[in-house]
């Protein structure tokens, strides 16, 4: 009875191996829906015409950084303080401005260019069309260089979102040190709104993680025969688990 026992479990783990192997080539990149091709496809029929909408969120931390650069006064001092201290404290509100205008402007004319003349998933796309599709490989190929555009394109924008936050805190803080107890909310607002990128990530970040959210979907637990020990015997069992 026990050799008909171990006869029957070691069948069942040998289908199960078969089983493992015919799963292991249906590929993620071939079964998410949609496809990366279909995602970097239709990012690209809209990248163009909503393309202004990709860094709103930078944008609004940076015209918020500008304005407070223009608004701001400088602290009363006394004057019977010396010349030296007068002209320190002056240089250090023009160069607290200076940083506030530069920072916020800067990002500003940096994203209208970035959705004037860059646009990563057109360039990728008119390259992916290309690619051919006649065998497995060349499908998984295809898909996998559409990948590769969501997964660089979010990492540009994530680096993006730090630096915008960085930069605009930092220059928010020196304008709110320098400004006066009248004008100082408006650095401090300016200070707060540096964080939306963090709140609200790019088209480009959303894009990437939506895809890969949608891959992870697609696998589900596995149940296989095991042969396990009980009382120094052994017994044929079930195993669930799941693979990602």
């Amino acid at each position: 009875m026990n050799a008909q026992l171990m006869v029957f479990v070691l069948g069942l783990l040998f289908c199960n191996l078969n089983y493992a192997d015919e799963v292991s080539l249906n590929y993620p990149e071939l079964q998410v829906t949609p496809l990366a091709s279909e995602r970097l496809e239709n990012e690209a029929k809209i990248e163009h015409s909503d393309g202004w909408k990709t860094h709103w969120s930078l944008q609004v931390s940076a015209l918020a950084t500008l304005t407070s650069s223009f608004v701001i006064e400088q602290k009363k001092y006394d004057y019977s303080l010396g010349s030296d201290e007068v002209s320190k404290r002056n240089t250090d509100f023009d160069n607290a401005k200076l940083v506030g205008q530069v920072v916020g402007g800067g990002w500003l004319i940096g994203t209208v260019l970035l959705n004037s003349f860059y646009e990563p998933y057109k360039s990728s796309f008119l390259q992916n069309r290309k690619m051919n599709t006649d065998t497995k490989r060349e499908r998984l190929s295809k898909e996998r260089h559409a990948e590769s555009t969501l997964r660089s394109t979010a990492k540009i924008g994530q680096s993006l979102k730090w630096i915008s936050v960085a930069t605009n805190l930092v220059a928010s803080a020196a304008m709110a040190s320098e400004a006066d107890a009248d004008t100082e909310l408006y650095p401090q607002l300016s200070a707060l709104l540096s964080f939306m990128p963090i709140l609200f990530p790019s088209r480009w970040e959303v894009t990437h993680d939506e895809h890969e959210i949608y891959k992870k979907r697609i696998y589900a637990p596995v149940v296989s025969a095991q042969l396990m020990m009980f009382e120094d015997k052994p017994v044929s069992g079930m195993g669930l688990y799941w693979s990602f």
